[in-house]
């Protein structure tokens, strides 16, 4: 809880204060991470998103991204991941990718990367100590200098903390036998004390139907590795890998339900009769304003949950499937994966191979075209609400603003917010400027009237999210003519008195992002959602 400063407090005599929106409590858990090749990250973002969900990785590293500085970061978000890249510069092909969930208390260290080399690094604070997990591709004709720019950067690495874990393409194959082109990369796990922990073919191709172990995870923690397995996914000629660590970290428990309220239940006539038999006009005599609100506060909300009482509902979670698939798109990609495992069977086997390749091609191409189809849709029919046409533009560039939320405690983000307010540098008394006298002092008003009141419900967004008083303003809208009477005379009572209701006051305060490390409570601002209305 955090108090008002003193210049507030001088316009409103009771004391005001504000409440933060609170994170779900947490617990200790491993941190699972993943790999993939994914050649045209950019138009494989969807199926990637399901598989990301599905898997439940906390970190995701990328390789061959193909992207470049034409392409945003929302065009490839995934919602709950915050991201980090390093793309390749100067020509096509290349680049580097890091998924990670954003509630995780993560930061990208740029400042590790050495020269060209593509690799990106991410430190994560665990509970157990730093742990700094890094991405890289090696391109397949890079020359013999790349291993002294990739030594530079774990040299860096190994100063910032011991706990490494280096994952991406290496190309270069550790299976069965060890070529020359090998013994680079051995020196340098032997020299900072990597070990690889992938022993599986990673990679079957026509050139080398048995198979390349060429997609690797290197790290210093290999005691403390659960599980490492590799995944025949089908979004590249690459499989997957996943790894689980015992780099523990606060994960918040994210609620399966949420309270909430049927409002499209309700009955509009029997609501009504009730509500005017609650006489929310007729207040107690000689009451003040804040015995008024509570009055009128009970009432409405007695009334409220007998039509529409709280309620546990399940929160739905994101779907696996795009909006846009439907049974076509559904049996391409079930015969994709059909052919999929069947080439797996027998990975010598050409035609099966051929045969799968055409499959993926023709389901990438069909996912494609109706996704243009469904947003080209959704612009025609929305072309005359410019508020829903944004909101598709914005689904369909990836413009949506991610809800990144603090990492450090929230008694702490409390406590920062409430400096700001509480500073001892600002005056306790308001000096107004100078200016023109007025002829005459204020000795009274005009009173609110109850058509006044009444036109403004009727102004109200039913779309605004309901205050801490927890009364919906698609209520207050629709019953304005009967609530009008009521409001005005608190509206009054208030403007007489020269106060204001406690509850008016009270504001749900929610963090917001503006930028750097969610770990550091500056990099946010409070954003207050006030009862609808106190702002009338």
């Amino acid at each position: 809880m955090s108090k008002l400063n003193p210049v507030a407090r001088e316009f409103y005599p009771q004391a005001a204060t504000v409440s933060i929106n609170r994170l779900p409590q947490s617990h200790s858990t491993h941190t699972t991470i993943g790999f993939l090749n994914i050649c045209s990250l950019r138009y494989k973002i969807d199926t990637l998103s399901a598989l990301i969900r599905e898997r439940t990785w906390d970190v995701v590293g990328i390789a061959e991204t193909w992207l470049d500085a034409s392409i945003a970061d929302g065009e490839v978000n995934i919602e709950g991941y915050s991201l980090v890249r390093n793309d390749r510069k100067g020509r096509k092909g290349g680049g580097v990718f890091i998924f990670y969930r954003s509630y995780l208390p993560i930061k990208p260290r740029p400042d590790l990367n050495q020269g060209d080399t593509e690799v990106v690094w991410v430190e994560l604070n665990g509970k157990a100590g730093n742990h700094l997990i890094g991405c890289i591709y090696r391109p397949p004709d890079a020359p013999v200098s790349y291993w002294s720019t990739l030594e530079a950067s774990l040299h860096q690495a190994a100063m910032v903390t011991s706990a490494v874990t280096l994952m991406g393409d290496f190309n270069v194959n550790i299976s069965h036998s060890l070529p020359q082109h090998a013994q680079p990369l051995l020196d340098l796990c032997g020299a900072y004390g990597l070990t690889n922990i992938v022993h599986s073919v990673t990679r079957v191709s026509p050139r080398c139907p048995a198979g390349t172990t060429i997609d690797l995870i290197l790290t210093t923690e290999d005691k403390d590795l659960h599980d490492c397995r590799v995944l025949p996914l089908t979004l590249s000629d690459h499989f997957g890998v996943e790894a689980t660590f015992n780099a523990r970290h606060a994960r918040p428990d994210i609620p399966k339900q949420r309270v909430r309220r049927r409002l499209h239940n309700i009955d509009l006539v029997a609501f009504r009769l009730d509500l005017a038999a609650a006489e929310l006009h007729v207040y107690p005599p000689d009451s003040d304003v804040q015995a008024m609100w509570d009055h009128w506060h009970q009432r409405f909300l007695s009334v409220l949950d007998r039509h529409a009482p709280l309620q546990q509902c399940k929160i739905k979670t994101g779907k696996l499937h795009p909006p846009w698939s439907d049974r076509e798109l559904y049996k391409r990609n079930q015969l994709k994966r059909r052919l999929h495992r069947k080439w797996l069977a027998d990975k010598a086997n050409s035609e099966a191979h051929a045969a799968y390749r055409r499959a993926r091609s023709v389901a990438a191409n069909t996912n494609r075209c109706k996704r243009n189809q469904y947003f080209q849709s959704q612009c025609q029919d929305n072309c005359q609400n410019p508020r829903k046409l944004w909101s598709v533009l914005n689904t369909v560039t990836g413009r949506k603003r991610q809800s990144i939320q603090p990492t450090c405690d929230i008694e702490h983000v409390a406590s920062t917010f409430g400096k700001v307010v509480s500073d001892d540098a600002r005056p306790s008394v308001l000096s107004m400027p100078q200016g023109p006298q007025p002829r005459s002092a204020l000795t009274s008003f005009q009173h609110v009237r109850a058509c006044d009141a009444e036109q403004l419900l009727k102004r109200i967004d039913p779309r605004k999210a309901t205050g801490s008083d927890a009364i919906p303003g698609l209520l207050l809208k629709y019953y304005a003519d009967l609530l009008a009477p009521s409001v005005a005379a608190l509206f009054n009572a208030s403007l007489t008195s020269g106060t204001v209701p406690a509850g008016f006051k009270r504001a749900y305060v929610t963090p917001l992002h503006k930028a750097g490390d969610p770990s550091v409570a500056n990099n946010f601002r409070p954003v207050s959602l006030l009862p609808i209305l106190s702002k009338l």
